[in-house]
């Protein structure tokens, strides 16, 4: 008796075996036919979605460009004015480094070759003159033993 029950139960479980393979092969053929069919469908839209984007990536590229045209345009223009407004060689320079006329190394040269070294004297009447702030008068030095009031805040 326990061997039939041993024999019933392997013979249902092939059976179970059998049928869910086929199951499963029909599923499979079923699926497979249904997606070549639909496939084409996802590749128009696909197909539609890149060109969209193609499209809007040649727009950005084209409004890109037009501005670009229009600020060195207008770098040229601010250029052009500066040249006779502006006396100062240093903005005319960097102005037309801006407009693209030159670059930015041979301005960086000629602003350096127009430096010059600081100087620790003065020609004329000065801050830095020797006789700055010394008094030469008779007056002058009797002033100077009397004692200065501060000012009172």
């Amino acid at each position: 008796m326990s061997n039939s029950i041993w024999i019933t139960g392997l013979i249902c479980l092939i059976i179970g075996l059998i049928i869910g393979v086929i199951v499963g092969r029909l599923k499979a053929a079923k699926n497979s036919t249904g997606k070549t069919g639909k496939p084409t469908g996802d590749h128009t839209e696909l197909n539609q979605l890149q060109e969209q984007v193609e499209n809007h990536f040649a727009q950005i590229t084209r409004i890109a460009s037009e501005l670009q045209s229009c600020t060195t345009s207008l770098s040229r223009t601010l250029e052009e004015d500066a040249g006779h407004l502006i006396k100062d060689a240093s903005i005319k320079r960097r102005l037309s480094v801006l407009a693209g006329s030159r670059s930015e190394e041979d301005v960086a040269d000629e602003e350096a070759a127009s430096l010059s070294a600081p100087r620790d004297y003065a020609e004329e009447k000065g801050t830095l003159t020797e006789g700055f702030g010394i008094q030469k008068s008779a007056d002058a030095s009797e002033n100077v033993h009397v004692k200065a009031e501060r000012p009172r805040y």
